[in-house]
């Protein structure tokens, strides 16, 4: 049975983040994998969509911030 976690065969895109306790509270690190295989513009679309991933993982550090 494949666990959810493994790559799929064929086209397939993986997004992770990775938290990691540090002194001044959590790191998050975010990677991707996958996306230039897909087909025509999707990949393009994908690219411009990155930038988004600051901007939310920037207001979820703002929002635990004021807790």
């Amino acid at each position: 049975m494949r666990r959810e976690d493994e790559p799929r065969e064929g086209q397939s895109t993986l997004v992770e983040f990775r938290l990691e306790a540090v002194a001044e509270g959590t790191l998050v690190r975010q990677s991707e994998s996958g996306f230039d295989s897909l087909p025509g513009e999707a990949a393009k679309h994908v690219r411009r969509a990155d930038q988004a991933w600051g901007i939310i993982l920037g207001m979820l550090e703002k929002h635990f911030a004021a807790r």
